[in-house]
């Protein structure tokens, strides 16, 4: 990409209508209208797609691959020698790619300053790959969270044996966890949530609500086993919590906040 690229970027999307009006005044060039308004912005704050719907833009735009939550999550992580601070502010995230190269997914492709960054820190060249802002959210506040090896032992040591059912019961009724279920299920009825899915990955609880026919990610409940959430949601819905092979189907009636919900699951 050349250094003006970004700029080629904002003019694509003004011919396809996405910059909000206040990114390229009326009679102002886009170099200086959406330009200037992207020195307080980051470009995807400037339009009107959602972080989804951009992420597929700049990587047709870029001819770049658009990666999914779920790669991201499966990949190695490569951010020991990164800040968590750079990592944050610049919406990155480097991961070692399945024929063991090194890549960094990024929100905005036209951005290099993140991409220089990356090469000085790993000391070799890198693929970018582009992933939506809520994704890498996501991402980050998933595998960041697993810098502290002494945190994972510690943590290992609590985890109940997959046939310990009675254990896995005894934390599903415990307050932490039936509070982060009551939790999650009134952002729901607070976001207008159509529906929760609640995604395990070995590092932990993916968790997105359908809001307006869209999948957004939100946070995951946090400081309890990923276990005791799905079995209290199937104690919840009176289903059988041993049984992890073959599809159920429960459902209950709740109060949430001052609102009865019927849930099925």
């Amino acid at each position: 990409m050349t250094s003006d690229e970004s700029l080629q970027f904002l003019e694509h999307l003004r011919r396809h209508d996405h910059l909000v009006k206040s990114a390229a005044p009326n009679g102002q060039p886009v170099e200086q209208g959406a330009a200037s308004s992207r020195q307080q912005s980051r470009l995807w704050e400037l339009t009107d797609l959602s972080a989804s719907d951009f992420a597929d833009e700049a990587a047709r735009f870029a001819r770049l691959e658009h990666v999914a939550l779920q790669e991201l999550l499966s990949a190695p992580a490569l951010n020991e020698t990164f800040s968590q601070r750079f990592l944050r502010e610049m919406t990155v995230f480097p991961y070692q790619t399945a024929d063991g190269n090194a890549a960094l997914a990024v929100a905005d492709p036209t951005d290099r300053a993140a991409q220089r960054a990356a090469e000085i820190v790993l000391r070799r060249d890198v693929k970018i790959t582009v992933a939506s802002v809520e994704d890498l959210k996501v991402v980050l506040d998933r595998r960041l969270g697993e810098d502290s090896a002494e945190a994972a032992d510690a943590a290992g040591q609590f985890l109940p044996r997959e046939d310990d059912i009675e254990s896995l019961r005894d934390l599903a009724s415990g307050a932490p966890v039936v509070r982060a279920v009551n939790d999650l299920l009134e952002k729901a009825v607070e976001l207008r949530a159509s529906d929760i899915h609640i995604e395990p990955f070995q590092s932990g609880l993916v968790v997105r609500m359908r809001i307006d026919g869209l999948l957004r990610p939100v946070a995951a409940p946090a400081g309890v086993l990923p276990q005791a959430v799905i079995s209290r949601i199937k104690i919840i819905a009176n289903l059988n919590i041993a049984e992890r092979r073959l599809p159920q189907d429960g459902a209950a009636r709740l109060r949430v906040g001052r609102a009865d919900i019927d849930i099925r699951v």
